[in-house]
């Protein structure tokens, strides 16, 4: 399977290659766009070829520049959850839950101190969009994409993975790898319980092999089993606005 990252160093942006064109995972920051087509245009793709765009969760670095590219090219099927529909037209991230570790409360403050804390994207409207609402599709098959929608909540009620065949599992924000990050756990949950059983479920499903994460380089499934026994040991730290 051809995976192409057209991301940053902050936060990747997944292309996967189809029988008929390309599937994106997630649409970075709402400064990102023409970056994006800037690495498209490096490896000869046109933003045309794009088919279908997976949302893992309504996060400013994951639907940021969603609306431009959907106004250039209305063509493409969104792929999203119905709890992400009232999130899009809230306009920023919700606050509730909090910072996995100590280390993450620093940055996620220190963010807040340059003006970056605000955690705001533009709002989303899916009206008269060609949009498939996974609530009750556990399969993307009719589409042509070989992979299986898993629900992962915990970082946010509506976060969701897509897993393929040959065991490659985008899962969004449910894990990452790389700083501010520790034992491959996202800096910020919503709901700890939820969180914890997404891990749960991911090291149960035997098909998974390598976590493409949002943020940060692939790693294998073993690493979540390693470092599950860690999430035992957080205490949410409360982000006030």
């Amino acid at each position: 399977m051809k995976i192409i990252n057209l991301g940053n160093r902050i936060v990747n942006n997944y292309l996967v290659e189809l029988n008929d064109g390309y599937l994106l995972i997630d649409t970075g920051y709402s400064n990102g766009y023409t970056l994006f087509l800037k690495n498209l245009a490096k490896h000869k793709i046109q933003k045309e070829q794009i088919k279908y765009v997976f949302i893992t969760h309504a996060h400013d670095d994951h639907i940021g520049f969603l609306n431009e590219l959907l106004q250039e090219l209305p063509q493409i099927t969104v792929i999203t959850n119905s709890l992400s529909k009232e999130r899009f037209a809230e306009g920023h991230n919700r606050f509730i839950g909090g910072c996995s570790s100590l280390r993450a409360y620093f940055v996620c403050k220190f963010m807040g101190l340059i003006g970056k804390g605000k955690h705001e994207f533009p709002i989303v409207d899916l009206t008269n969009r060609k949009t498939i609402y996974c609530d009750n599709i556990d399969s993307l098959r009719a589409c042509g994409i070989n992979a299986d929608i898993v629900f992962l909540p915990g970082h946010t009620g509506d976060q969701m993975g897509l897993l393929f065949d040959d065991g490659t599992f985008f899962c969004g924000d449910m894990a990452m790898n790389g700083f501010p990050s520790k034992h491959k756990i996202i800096i910020f949950i919503e709901n700890l319980k939820d969180y914890k059983q997404s891990w749960e479920k991911a090291i149960d499903n035997v098909k998974i092999k390598t976590l493409y994460p949002s943020h940060g380089r692939p790693f294998d499934i073993s690493l979540i089993q390693k470092n599950i026994r860690h999430l035992e040991k957080i205490k949410l730290r409360e982000l006030k606005h």
